[in-house]
């Protein structure tokens, strides 16, 4: 990557995420710490895989790196989803 840091990068086979995990971190260190960077990272890095749980520890992975560039957002700006809002009973009835 030193080259070119915004050189986009694929791992067909990410398995765990590991070569994702360090290109983000090198993409980090090479590109510094902006909105900027993770706004790059997340159109440029990116992996697939066959199996359900390697792409659910490769996204963890992929998160773990990003870490502190991801910043959370204000309750305010999120939306609730209807599952959060509903009752027990209310969901009970509908099936009763």
């Amino acid at each position: 990557m030193e080259p070119n840091p915004k050189r986009a990068l694929l791992d067909p086979a990410c398995g765990s995420g590991t070569f994702l995990y360090f290109a983000v971190l090198e993409k980090r260190a090479q590109l510094g710490d902006s909105p900027d960077t993770l706004r790059h990272i997340l159109q440029s890095v990116c992996g697939a895989d066959i199996h359900p749980l390697a792409v659910l520890i490769a996204r963890t992975n992929y998160l773990l790196a990003l870490g502190d560039l991801l910043t959370p957002r204000s309750r305010s700006k999120l939306t609730r989803s209807p599952c959060t809002d509903a009752q027990p009973s209310s969901i009970a009835a509908k099936y009763t």
